[in-house]
């Protein structure tokens, strides 16, 4: 006996809206309200940072360790991801792109305070244990 699978679905045209955070709407329409010279301005530093992230991820993956590989892994190409979409964020505010985006990072931002956090608890860390030894060499 065969059983009846019901045909999908289509998915409506508004259901990215409905999750769409009201305070990213306001984020986009202000970009969006730009001077063109100003967002063009702020993607290329955007892209120019991008560059930097990928150019110190290749610098860095010459060393043969696990930790600068994570430090690649972890920040500096995610960080470089992140500002290339930003950049095209820049360029073109109203595009399905830039709406992906915005929202994404709005829903990141626990993430991102998250990581935030463990760098500034890792550099006191770092900080803390040079002062130490400093202290423990002085006496």
């Amino acid at each position: 006996m065969e059983e009846h699978v019901p045909a999908p679905e289509p998915m409506e045209p508004g259901a990215l809206s409905r999750s769409f955070p009201a305070h990213a709407g306001a984020l986009l329409s202000q970009v969006s309200h730009l001077h063109p010279a100003a967002r063009l301005l702020l993607a290329a530093l955007l892209a120019l940072l991008s560059w930097s992230c990928f150019s110190g991820a290749a610098g860095l993956s010459e060393f043969k360790h696990w930790v600068p590989w994570a430090v690649i892994l972890l920040l500096l190409e995610p960080m470089g991801v992140a500002l290339a979409l930003g950049a095209v964020f820049f360029i073109a505010p109203q595009s399905r792109l830039a709406r992906w985006f915005t929202a994404a990072m709005f829903r990141a931002g626990a993430g991102i305070a998250l990581i935030g956090f463990a760098l500034a608890c890792a550099a006191g860390t770092i900080i803390i244990a040079g002062l130490w030894e400093l202290y423990r060499l002085s006496r």
